[in-house]
């Protein structure tokens, strides 16, 4: 049971944990397991030294899914590709500050993409984590 202000915490299993050659069955068996969302590591090979996947993949699992595809964008200038995800079906855009030319205007962006439909958050490196979520409130109100 929770208590006074505190907010539910979700896992989100990750796309890259499952088996390649059945993503069918496995989107299946999260979906049966109780799991609303999907968590999407892209990463391109520049912002991050692995390369997963892009939005083809996307596309093609969003015919069979309807869970919440929440697509962690670990690529260099994201900007360059906030409409692209959109299209390809993800819900939800997850960015670096760090990745981006100019981190208000990438935020803009995805809220003008995501006419009040596509949610987005910052992923923070570690350090001082309570200033990095108090300038990412100011920026995200400021891009709204």
């Amino acid at each position: 049971m929770m208590k006074g202000n505190m907010q539910k915490i979700e896992v989100l299993p990750s796309l890259l944990a499952a088996d390649f050659s059945d993503l069918r069955g496995q989107l299946r068996k999260i979906e049966a397991a109780g799991c609303s969302k999907l968590h999407l590591d892209i990463m391109d090979g520049n912002f991050v030294p692995n390369i997963t996947f892009g939005p083809a993949l996307i596309r093609s699992i969003r015919k069979i899914s309807g869970l919440f595809f929440q697509a962690y964008l670990m690529i260099d200038r994201p900007e360059r590709y906030v409409e692209t995800f959109k299209r390809a079906g993800v819900d939800g855009i997850i960015i670096h500050e760090e990745s981006c030319c100019n981190f208000r205007n990438t935020l803009k962006q995805v809220v003008r993409a995501g006419a009040n439909e596509l949610i987005c958050g910052e992923a923070v490196f570690s350090g001082d984590i309570i200033k990095n979520i108090k300038s990412l409130s100011r920026k995200a109100n400021e891009a709204a």
